[in-house]
């Protein structure tokens, strides 16, 4: 894929579908039609040059280069919003999506203070708190979390 060429408008209906997994749904929060999103899917699999999502007899699963995607996806889209928004960061109405790994001590004896005032100064902000893993360390060696 050329960067010149591509669409970056894509990237957040790809997110979306990624993430619901399902044409219908994700048509649905993106705010269009079944038949638009499908024409959408159409383009992200030529674009990247894979499948993206495969039906099954569960319904959709990603392709290994789709939760890969997923992955960068995760990191790539609230740097284009803050890049967009100016890099102001405003708590009070921002919508970034915040993941913590730690462990569950650290939730307990950090979390139960902070998470509080963080919702308090951000309501609209996502967290997500997950147990340190292997693919944390992944993670953080090639650039797609960052350490605090």
């Amino acid at each position: 894929m050329n960067i010149e060429n591509a669409d970056l408008n894509l990237l957040k209906a790809l997110d979306v579908l990624l993430e619901e997994r399902h044409v219908s749904r994700a048509a649905a929060r993106f705010h269009l039609s079944q038949s638009a999103m499908s024409r959408t899917l159409s383009r992200l699999r030529e674009t990247f040059g894979d499948e993206l999502l495969v039906r099954t007899a569960q319904g959709y699963e990603l392709t290994p280069r789709a939760r890969a995607i997923q992955q960068e996806l995760e990191f790539i889209l609230p740097r284009l919003r803050a890049l967009v928004r100016g890099g102001e960061f405003d708590p009070a109405t921002s919508t970034d999506a915040i993941r913590v790994n730690c462990t569950d001590y650290a939730v307990t004896v950090i979390g139960t203070r902070l998470f509080p005032r963080l919702f308090e100064q951000a309501p609209h902000l996502s967290l997500t708190v997950e147990p340190l893993s292997p693919r944390t360390y992944e993670e953080i060696e090639h650039g797609r979390v960052r350490r605090v």
